[in-house]
């Protein structure tokens, strides 16, 4: 599947471990789990310590995660929520 994507990609993914039904955790378990991390470099394959709702568990980390690679890949210079980036000056 990640193999056949043709755009820039960013996985962000709860910890794995706990099931959907069991405190949260991640639907992306086991050996498809390991399939995606092995198709992407280290950085497009994160891991947050959240639930399955992680954009609402950790907002700040999920939009500097999200505004980073945004940032990367349209080389705006701006990170999350349009707040400058590293790489503005």
């Amino acid at each position: 599947m990640v193999a056949a994507v043709r755009v820039p990609l960013v996985v962000l993914a709860a910890r794995a471990g706990a099931g959907l039904g069991e405190a949260g955790g991640s639907a992306l378990q086991g050996p498809g789990r390991e399939a995606v991390r092995a198709q992407l470099p280290p950085d497009r394959f994160v891991v947050l310590d959240g639930g399955h709702c992680l954009h609402r568990d950790l907002p700040a980390r999920w939009l500097e995660v999200v505004g980073g690679f945004a940032d990367t890949v349209l080389g705006t210079g701006a990170g999350p929520a349009g707040q400058p980036g590293p790489s503005s000056g």
